[in-house]
């Protein structure tokens, strides 16, 4: 079996940071329905460029066990992610980005996982 290492941007997001992105309901349906689609369309909307997902590093439901080599981010957070060239590629919005989550009191976090490929 082989393993692949994954390296991302992105930051922790939470019921209140959702309320001020006024992205509640789409961060309700991810969570219930873990359909992330429109968490990301109304993103995009906002900040015209889309993360490359949501995800939570929590518990492997396959067999229970912890998401192997976290680093960067912590555990049983939700976190918003972005491809780690985002900010080349999308520079203007990525500064646009940065500076709301500033003003939220949010960092922006690098970090990375291993991950049956």
């Amino acid at each position: 079996m082989q393993y692949c290492v994954q390296r991302n941007k992105g930051f922790a997001i939470d019921h209140e940071l959702a309320e001020n992105l006024s992205m509640s309901n789409e961060l309700l349906t991810w969570e219930e329905e873990f359909n992330e689609l429109p968490f990301l369309e109304a993103f995009e909307k906002k900040f015209n460029f889309a993360p490359s997902e949501i995800i939570f590093f929590g518990l492997n439901w396959e067999d229970e066990r912890q998401v192997e080599g976290l680093q960067g981010f912590e555990h049983d957070l939700i976190y918003v992610l972005f491809d780690v060239s985002v900010d080349r590629l999308y520079s203007n919005e990525w500064n646009n980005l940065i500076s709301f989550l500033e003003e939220c009191d949010v960092e922006l976090i690098e970090g990375g996982w291993i991950e049956r490929c």
